[in-house]
């Protein structure tokens, strides 16, 4: 009778053990589940933080892009028009001159709608008075942009 007394309290002691070694498991895989959860959530609100800033950058660079597109279309269109303004200026001098440059090149139909609304005015005035003298240089040319 005694022998089996011992062994059934080490049979008890074995269980409890076993069952406090289960219960420390299960509470050490419910934190690892619940540091994954609050790891996977911080970087599911990183992903949405950072795809907001991708799309403002995405909508800034094609601003950008249409903005340099017009002013590279006004720039040609102003050197060219300096260009035709200097051969006039260089021909024989009138007695007054007023050049207005056509209207500038609108933005491209695709440009951002901010690009669109830009407006940019030009207005180039040539004041040009012949000589009074051969050796009297003219006065100097007098070139104006008004915005």
């Amino acid at each position: 009778g005694g022998v089996s007394a011992a062994s059934g309290g080490a049979d008890d002691d074995k269980a409890s053990k076993r069952q406090r070694r289960l219960m420390k498991n299960r509470e050490a895989a419910q934190l690892f589940r619940q540091r994954q959860k609050a790891h996977i959530s911080e970087l599911e609100h990183r992903v949405a933080v950072l795809s907001n800033d991708n799309a403002d950058h995405r909508a800034k660079l094609e601003l950008l892009k249409s903005e340099n597109s017009m002013m590279r279309d006004q720039l040609a269109y102003l050197r060219s028009f300096v260009s035709h303004s200097i051969q006039l200026v260089s021909s024989p001098p009138m007695p007054s001159a007023v050049l207005v440059p056509p209207p500038p090149v609108p933005a491209p139909a695709d440009a951002h709608p901010l690009a669109r609304s830009v407006v940019v005015s030009q207005t180039l005035q040539l004041s040009a008075v012949p000589p009074l003298h051969p050796a009297v240089p003219p006065p100097p040319l007098s070139v104006s942009f008004a915005p």
